[in-house]
């Protein structure tokens, strides 16, 4: 495993420079969207959030995949197409107005 530290203006500029940082998120977005229907599934995301150690499975230790349960699954949609909940599907946070 490598580890790669950023420092917060290398982090800013990325995201800055637009044409890099859409680039680089649709560029991702595909390769996560196995059946190209312009939508990530809990399925589809579950390697990618694994690796990234978002989700846990208990104190570390990843022997298992965790199933979403219906208050957790998740819809993403590109940022290019269709209307999805990829922001309360990724943050955890409602889209519904407070």
């Amino acid at each position: 495993m490598s580890v790669e530290i950023l420092d917060g203006s290398t982090v800013r500029s990325f995201v800055e420079d637009e044409g890099a940082f859409n680039s680089s998120v649709d560029s991702r977005f595909a390769a996560l969207d196995a059946d190209h229907d312009g939508l990530l599934t809990y399925a589809e995301m579950a390697g990618e959030l694994m690796s990234l150690r978002v989700l846990e499975k208990h104190f570390g230790v990843d022997d298992a995949v965790v199933a979403p349960t219906s208050s957790q699954g998740c819809t993403a949609a590109s940022s290019r197409g269709s209307t999805g909940t990829a922001a309360a599907g990724l943050t955890g946070r409602s889209s519904a107005p407070r």
